[in-house]
């Protein structure tokens, strides 16, 4: 007699809950299967719990110990939508991951681009983070239960390891279930005792070897093997798996490999920013070759202090005026973000938090840093309020706070004052600091000044409509202050950006009026080089190689921090055949920005690949696309790599992908478009795309 269907049962007993479609996999401790949530019309993960281990738990209990874990609130953690007991059956319920697992990108990739290995670890030392800040521990670590969605890392299976945990030594062995597993097990979980934090970082440590060399630290024929070389064996060398490794990388990760708790690192955020170096977590590694020898210079273990800057939030009856809490602190972001002693996170995060009513203290735990700067501003007829304050997350207590009343036009000399206290709040020595004022000190006709901060802010939305606010803005900028160089050079920008995202009905007309605007820029005696960016790029478009070359060498001579300048300097370099020097001057861009337009590293990828360094420039134009998964140009590098490097498949899968999106796209379009000085450069590439499926 044929055994039951078990989704027959399982149907019967989520009557109008869910609709089990189909079996997803199995674990040692649950089934999980593919449903219809009835109720909200979406797809969802039901896990249901193996029969014995239902036994060994029972329903309250699992149900009482699942329900610490749901009001888990992450990024980087899959939310618990749900769960329940009925008919002897225990389940819950998580969101439907369409992306692949890192189990199983491993099982296709083996080992990943240092890089993507390095954003993977911080991103789920981000979810643990602010988990064991909410007083729980995973447990069961792997990278089956890390999924990559969207291009983002997502920790799953937080309630099935939490509810197990209780389960006595005896209980675990009846059910034949073991609560972790043994390629990523602490040797403290390892012997039964109790476990803290520590061992979800000793876990998160071995995947984090594996993704980098291939496989775990410990790898043994049986279980019990495996488990006595956690106890037992010294941690295999990293960098003899993979000598490009940096050392500080590998340093670090063979630490958090230590036998004992005590020897590893008190939490997971402090092994994050020891791990990552001194930049930031988009810019650590993955910028450079992945495989290169990199000095500990370059990555040695981060001691600074490590702070986000919430959205100033704009006090009195005139909301429309946010701009002004914004630009105060934008102000303050672009002194910090180039302090070489501070380690200020990603500036478009905390844009997450700007409606939010979380506390400083949960808001740097989610982000997983030190300190969170606040403040908010009131603009009275041309005086301005601003108030301030510093919290000290892990100490719970703000550290610092000041209240300052001044005028409008003496608004960058407060921006300085701000950035100088709160250095030395958190004992910051001031090495490099180049500051907003030293940008735009000719600012100080309040009108002004609030053209250009309305300006930038929209400018910053980086939206169709925005763009064409903000050149209005920037227009109104040059009527009250025709001598300032901000204003025409910004209008150059909006319709250089209007012809090249495809947000203008012709972009013939807006190149040109970019031109125009550019030139006009470039006649200012205090230039900020952006003008000369611009004009820069349409001369290389014209294919005026030399002239184009000589304009942006001028552009980063006028100003050496303008990252726009290096940019475009680096295409240049590229398109006349100087891949070297390209990728130096995009990378010196990059460092610059810190907040990364996804155009600009699909720049840095075109460099690696026409120079020849085909999985770097892979391992960036992933990048791309994870920020910006509409990037069509990092598509075709991404397909021109594949193809280049033999990968047939995936090149036409990303081919595909291209046809889909633009049904009239045109190989002889794209070469119009791509202004290479040796025509042999682009005969090679239009020859990878064709041959991975894109027509003529």
């Amino acid at each position: 007699m044929d055994a039951p269907d078990p989704i027959t049962g399982l149907n019967a007993a989520l009557e109008g809950r869910y609709r089990i479609e189909r079996k997803l996999g199995e674990g040692g401790m649950a089934t999980v299967y593919l449903a219809d949530d009835l109720r909200h019309q979406r797809s969802v993960a039901v896990k249901v719990l193996k029969d014995d281990l239902v036994a060994a738990l029972g329903s309250e209990r699992f149900l009482r110990e699942i329900r610490t874990t749901a009001g888990l609130r992450h990024p980087h953690i899959l939310p618990l939508y749900d769960s329940g007991g009925v008919d002897g059956v225990l389940y819950y319920v998580m969101p439907f991951v369409e992306g692949q697992s890192l189990r199983e990108r491993l099982d296709g990739e083996k080992r990943l681009p240092v890089g993507d290995a390095l954003q993977i670890t911080a991103e789920v030392a981000d979810a643990l983070s602010y988990a064991h800040g909410q007083g729980v521990v995973h447990r069961d670590i792997k990278p089956g239960n890390i999924l990559i969605e969207n291009g983002r890392a997502v920790v799953a299976d937080f309630g099935v390891a939490h509810a197990v945990s209780g389960l006595s030594e005896s209980d675990l062995t009846q059910t034949g279930s073991i609560l972790g597993t043994p390629l990523y097990m602490s040797p403290e979980q390892a012997n039964g005792v109790d476990v803290d934090a520590r061992s979800d970082l000793y876990s998160l440590a071995c995947v984090a070897y594996e993704m980098l060399t291939g496989a775990p630290p410990f790898v043994a024929p049986t279980p019990m093997a495996v488990l006595a070389r956690h106890v037992l064996e010294p941690v295999p060398p990293l960098r003899k798996a993979r000598q490009g490794v940096p050392k500080p990388v590998a340093e670090a990760i063979e630490r958090a490999l230590a036998k004992a708790p005590a020897d590893r690192f008190a939490t997971v955020a402090e092994w994050r920013d020891s791990l990552m170096g001194p930049a930031s977590p988009e810019s650590a590694v993955e910028l450079r070759p992945p495989e290169a020898e990199l000095s500990s210079q370059t990555l040695a273990p981060l001691t600074r202090p490590s702070i986000a800057i919430l959205p100033f939030k704009q006090l009195g009856s005139d909301r429309g005026r946010e701009f002004v809490a914004d630009g105060i602190r934008l102000g303050i972001q672009a002194t910090l973000v180039q302090l070489s002693g501070l380690f200020l996170v990603n500036a478009s995060t905390p844009n997450l938090y700007r409606d939010s009513d979380a506390s400083a203290k949960s808001v740097g735990q989610e982000l997983g840093v030190r300190y969170i700067l606040e403040g908010a501003a009131q603009q009275a007829g041309a005086q301005i309020r601003v108030t301030v304050q510093l919290t000290d997350v892990e100490a719970g207590r703000v550290t610092w706070a000041e209240r300052y009343d001044r005028k409008l036009e003496n608004v960058f000399e407060l921006q300085d004052e701000i950035t100088r206290q709160v250095t030395h709040a958190l004992n910051v020595r001031l090495n490099y600091a180049e500051t907003m004022r030293g940008w735009f000190a000719e600012l100080v006709d309040p009108e002004a000044w609030e053209y250009f901060y309305r300006g930038a802010h929209h400018l910053y939305e980086g939206t169709k409509d925005d763009n064409a606010r903000a050149r209005e803005m920037f227009t109104e900028l040059y009527r009250v202050a025709p001598e300032s160089v901000s204003g025409p050079s910004n209008i150059a920008v909006t319709h250089w950006l209007d012809a090249f995202n495809g947000w203008s009905d012709s972009p013939a007309e807006s190149l040109e009026e970019a031109r125009r605007w550019a030139r006009t820029a470039m006649e200012y005696e205090d230039n900020n080089g952006i003008g000369h960016a611009i004009y820069g790029h349409l001369l290389l478009l014209e294919r005026k190689y030399d002239e184009a070359l000589a304009v942006c060498e001028e552009a980063t001579t006028l100003r050496n921090s303008c990252p726009l300048a290096h940019g475009v300097r680096g295409l240049v370099l590229n398109y006349c055949g100087d891949s070297t020097r390209a990728v130096q001057e995009v990378q010196q861009a990059l460092n610059l920005e810190r907040v990364y337009p996804p155009w600009l590293l699909t720049w840095l990828a075109t460099a690696y690949r026409d120079g020849g360094q085909v999985e770097n420039s892979i391992a960036t134009a992933r990048q791309s696309l994870r920020m910006d998964p509409k990037e069509r140009d990092a598509l075709l590098v991404l397909c021109s790599d594949y193809q280049l490097a033999g990968r047939s498949d995936d090149a036409r899968r990303i081919a595909d992908d291209v046809r889909r999106r633009d049904p009239d796209f045109r190989l002889a379009t794209y070469a119009e478009g791509h202004p290479y000085r040796d025509v042999a450069v682009l005969d090679r590439l239009t020859a990878a795309l064709r041959a991975a499926g894109l027509p003529d």
